[in-house]
């Protein structure tokens, strides 16, 4: 607990410095002949801030007071009136602060004349404050394109022109667009290297299993086996009609592919899995085992 109360103590009083080192600053401007009504509501809002701050680590440090033992009645309320001091003297001087800000403001209106005159020493205060209040206005550039409508209307200054731009896409950078492309094209060569030794090869060994038992039917779609083109770019066909050997067993059948019929041997077509959603393997399941390593175990219903 003391601990703690040292700490709040420590922010209330770096609190109490911010604020007193800006109550100074404005306490400045308002010594001089002419205040700047600019620099009074700059600082004015900070010491509003500022105060916030203030309260919230006198509110933390009264809390932390109020809990510790052997804390008298007498000590808390010596801290709690020192905190409305700061409380009733902020109330007192924004009061004094606005004034003068009324004061100046009518001042320079009073001041101001229907014919004014350039003054050389306000001069540079005049082009700041311009700066500040005035919106950037930015005049096209004739591009010799005598079909652009480039002409300046005085709708242009009273309705902000429509943005199409795309900032998000503008601020990426190329390297990270090089190595996404790079990433894409790694994974689609993975994922057909893949396809090619795992799926096909495992329809070829499937394939062989199924002849004797199953037989090619007619309506079938199978792969059509081209020795000129990779695994991946075989076409597809479907079977009209099979032909049997001698033995009986099916030895050619007839197909139709995208373009054409054909004659092939029941060894040149692989069979998908269409009709077969159980694909034997001859594998060991894998058993399924939690992050931890345990097995997991079906519940019985």
């Amino acid at each position: 607990m003391t601990t703690e109360i040292e700490i709040a103590k420590q922010k209330r009083k770096a609190a109490r410095a911010t604020y007193s080192k800006t109550v100074n600053k404005l306490q400045e401007i308002l010594a001089a002949e002419s205040p700047d009504v600019d620099d009074l509501e700059i600082h004015l809002d900070q010491l509003t801030e500022k105060f916030k701050d203030l309260k919230t680590s006198d509110e933390i440090f009264l809390n932390l007071l109020q809990k510790k033992t052997g804390i008298t009645q007498a000590e808390y309320e010596k801290e709690y009136e020192i905190a409305q001091d700061y409380y009733e003297k902020l109330s007192t001087f924004k009061i004094k602060v606005k004034r003068a800000i009324a004061s100046a403001e009518k001042d320079n209106g009073s001041s101001a004349s229907p014919n004014p005159t350039w003054r050389p020493a306000d001069g540079a205060h005049a082009a700041t404050k311009a700066k500040q209040n005035l919106p950037e206005i930015r005049l096209p550039q004739f591009d010799e394109d005598l079909d652009e409508d480039s002409s300046i209307t005085p709708e242009k200054f009273l309705h902000e022109t429509p943005i199409s731009g795309v900032p998000d896409v503008d601020n990426i950078d190329k390297s990270k667009l090089n190595k996404r492309c790079k990433y894409i094209h790694r994974l689609r060569q993975t994922l057909r290297s893949q396809f090619r030794s795992q799926y096909l090869g495992q329809l070829r060994q499937q394939s062989i299993k199924i002849y004797n038992t199953q037989p090619i039917k007619v309506d079938e779609i199978v792969l059509l086996e081209d020795n000129n083109k990779r695994r991946s770019y075989w076409n597809l066909a479907r079977v009209l009609k099979v032909i049997p050997g001698r033995d009986g067993q099916i030895r050619l059948a007839l197909i139709k592919t995208e373009n054409s019929e054909l004659l092939r041997p029941v060894q040149r077509l692989y069979r998908l899995e269409l009709e077969n959603p159980v694909v034997e393997t001859g594998d060991e399941p894998i058993p399924l085992t939690t992050s931890s390593g345990r097995v997991v175990k079906t519940p019985a219903k």
